[in-house]
């Protein structure tokens, strides 16, 4: 009991601290913490009398409207500043920087790659000056084909130390970001590799559908890099409808392994929608982002809102761990969506992407899931092979006991019902001697023989002295002729009692089955090795084939397969031969 709720502690804790460590590290990672001094607000133009702080951020309504920040910094020129560079780490827009009204830096002669997924930010080296006197320092910023400016605070130190956290900003928006998108591919291609040859069940698909919306999401970080790749992205993003799908199977799969792991009428939903988004969107590109903006988008973020609130439902109300896990990776990337969307419309100004993050926390979550689903499934799948297992050797040993009891046994009662029909003067002596035969029977049956090398004559031998000189001569004439066999080299005791058991079970056929006459057992040899022994009845039923619900015919055969012997069973007048070729 305390062991469970330990685990449902464990789980809330984690609930809670991933979504804020998605918040606090990357911030942690790009704050900038070294540095002479920071600008936090600068004086508007025209008047230069309005301050204003430092990060500012504002939407800009309509394509066709311009909107532009510009002024002075607001620099302590009581004695001389030894940074010679700024750094400003995030930025929207087109930036300029003047220094006592000339020109050195604009961010579109800037032409290093830019991320769609990542906001600019900008090292700039400070012009050669009078130290003694700090300059002028100004700058506008205006949007350009965007729609949006923002600026963030402007970070006065030395180029060396300031280039620290540019890096920063490059690993955490470029580096990381292709690392994780090739993480994604790399496991989307090797579920699909594992789910064709065989190794994984349905099962894989939801987290395929899951990491290929990842996928199609990370498509900007080639921002302006791949414009054809680019231009694809507003109709990859229809296949977001089949990662909806992904995102709630996915969901009831780790809640309850015993359903079925696709759902095919809600896939089928799916792939309808994805289909009719391309079709309503295939007459323009804006056609297609309009969809995506009002439907398609909009959504996926339901499904995402409504798997969350399922796995929290399923987590505090039914204690099931695996949705407590994965709702967390749905409050993962809520938050982090959450903030960006906030970021973009203007209602708060840090100038950072956690998207990056909650995708990361998405990939950590799901990929963990799916190895305990896949653990899970393997462990119940021992335990059942271990049972059926266990089922098949209970069956194969009882299977073993009947067909001994049929083949071996059978033979004895057989010969005693016959000779107790017959009642002969001597008939209880003989049904007592064979009466211990088939005791000795049940015990070689029922005991542990050991393999050893034994001569098949001998034991066949011992065979017609127990069963056939027992069988009135009144009912059934009995030529048994096996001399040839004294060649036959020794062979294992297996071996000679599965042929002994094949011979049992044609004398008991052609006696009670076929009710014959004449019963010849002969042996024949044509060449250095080859020996086969031969069972002809007669004077008794034709041979018809094996009969419905028999066990006789079957058992020979089966035996005969077990040592690498043919048997052939051929109809005669009043009877049938019996060939065996043995091994």
């Amino acid at each position: 009991m305390w062991g469970k709720i330990k685990s449902q502690i464990h789980l809330v804790v984690l609930m809670i601290f991933l979504p804020l460590m998605c918040f606090w590290a990357p911030k942690a990672f790009l704050n900038v913490s070294v540095y002479d001094f920071v600008i936090e607000e600068f004086n508007a133009a025209p008047t230069l009398r309005h301050s204003t702080s430092l990060p500012v951020s504002e939407v800009v309504h309509g394509n066709d409207t311009l909107m532009r920040f510009q002024g002075n910094l607001n620099i302590d020129r009581s004695g001389p500043i030894t940074s010679d560079a700024i750094y400003i780490p995030f930025y929207e827009g087109r930036l300029k920087f003047f220094a006592n009204g000339t020109l050195f830096f604009d961010s579109d002669a800037e032409k290093h790659w830019q991320s769609g997924l990542r906001i600019p930010d900008a090292l700039i080296r400070l012009p050669e000056a009078d130290r003694q006197q700090p300059p002028d320092i100004s700058f506008s910023i205006e949007n350009i084909g965007i729609g949006s400016i923002t600026l963030s605070k402007i970070y006065f130190g030395q180029e060396a130390t300031l280039a620290i956290f540019a890096q920063r900003n490059t690993v955490y928006y470029e580096n990381m970001r292709a690392a994780l998108w090739g993480a994604e591919i790399f496991i989307v291609i090797a579920l699909i590799t594992l789910l064709a040859v065989g190794s994984l069940n349905a099962d894989a698909v939801p987290p395929i559908f899951i990491m290929t919306a990842l996928i199609i999401g990370g498509i900007g970080i080639f921002g302006n890099a791949f414009p054809s790749l680019i231009e694809a992205f507003p109709y990859l993003i229809t296949f977001m409808s089949l990662s909806a799908f992904g995102l709630i199977q996915f969901g009831n799969n780790i809640f309850d392994p015993s359903t079925a792991p696709i759902n095919k009428p809600y896939l089928g939903v799916a792939i309808v929608i994805s289909i009719a988004l391309l079709l309503f969107g295939s007459q323009s590109v804006t056609a297609m982002k309009l969809i995506n903006l009002y439907v398609t988008l909009p959504g996926l973020l339901l499904v995402v809102f409504y798997v969350a609130a399922k796995g929290f439902y399923r987590f505090f109300w039914l204690r099931n761990k695996y949705s407590g896990i994965y709702f967390t990776a749905m409050t993962a990337i809520l938050t982090t969506l959450g903030h960006d969307a906030a970021y973009r419309f203007g209602l708060i100004s840090d100038g950072i992407i956690l998207v990056h993050a909650g995708t990361v926390a998405v990939i950590l979550c799901v990929g963990t899931l799916y190895i305990s689903v896949v653990a899970r499934s393997r462990r119940q799948l021992a335990a059942d092979n271990l049972i059926l297992e266990k089922e098949r050797a209970q069956s194969q040993a009882l299977l073993k006991v009947h067909s001994e009891l049929h083949d071996g046994v059978l033979n004895y009662l057989s010969i005693v019902n016959i000779i107790s029909r017959e009642k002969p003067k001597n008939a209880l002596a003989d049904i007592h001697k064979l009466s211990r035969f088939a005791i000795n029977e049940v015990r070689i049956i029922l005991g542990q023989r050991e393999q050893s090398e034994e001569d098949l004559f001998t034991s066949l031998g011992t065979l017609r002295q127990q069963i056939v000189d027992n069988i009135p001569r009144s009912t059934v004439a009995v030529d048994w002729s096996l001399l040839v066999l004294m060649d036959y080299p020794k062979t294992t005791s297996i071996i000679v009692l599965e042929i002994t058991r094949i011979i049992q079970e044609a004398i008991h056929n052609a006696i009670v089955r076929a009710n014959c006459k004449t019963l010849v057992v002969s042996a024949t040899k044509t060449g250095e090795t080859h020996f086969s022994i031969t069972i002809k009845n007669s004077g008794g039923k034709i041979f018809e084939g094996e009969r419905e619900g028999g066990f006789g015919i079957n058992n020979m055969r089966m035996r005969a397969r077990k040592i690498n012997a043919k048997v052939n069973i051929t109809p005669i007048a009043g009877g049938a031969i019996l060939k065996i070729d043995l091994p």
